[in-house]
């Protein structure tokens, strides 16, 4: 029988999907509970709070995710209240995003939750050890 490698020793998987579900769940609850949105409505609207013209292949791209489950998303954000979509003068097939007055608040409601979550995150690493698995998270991000 070959050796383990150290991923599979250690279950490297099987921690960081733990790990990532339970952040996943502890984050939208907290969005859910500050603002009614989860946390891919508040990355997408914080997408759009920083782009002017942001259009909805912009917000995929941003977020890694399919054009179609932006167009929900988005969709779901404007029957919210939180966003507005207006066709482009540029490109008369997209559609420019903007934040509506309560979009802005909902951003910064979401935005106190990830300061919540990110404290909880803070509280075990210090400096160094937080930006060294950073950039081991981006190395193997780089290398899927």
């Amino acid at each position: 029988m070959d050796a383990l490698s150290p991923a599979q020793r250690d279950r490297l998987f099987f921690r960081l999907q733990r790990v990532a579900h339970r952040l996943r769940k502890r984050a939208d609850q907290a969005m859910f509970e500050g603002g009614g949105i989860t946390v891919a409505q508040a990355a997408a609207l914080g997408i759009i709070a920083r782009s002017d013209g942001a259009t909805q292949r912009h917000v995929a791209r941003a977020l890694d995710i399919n054009e179609s489950a932006v167009t929900t998303m988005v969709l779901r954000l404007e029957a919210l209240g939180l966003v507005t979509r207006q066709r482009s003068t540029a490109d008369s097939r997209a559609m420019v995003l903007r934040l509506t007055p309560d979009g802005t608040i909902a951003l910064d409601k979401a935005r106190n939750a990830f300061d919540a979550i990110n404290a909880a995150i803070d509280a075990q690493f210090n400096d160094r050890t937080s930006a060294a698995l950073a950039a081991r998270l981006d190395r193997l991000w780089d290398a899927l």
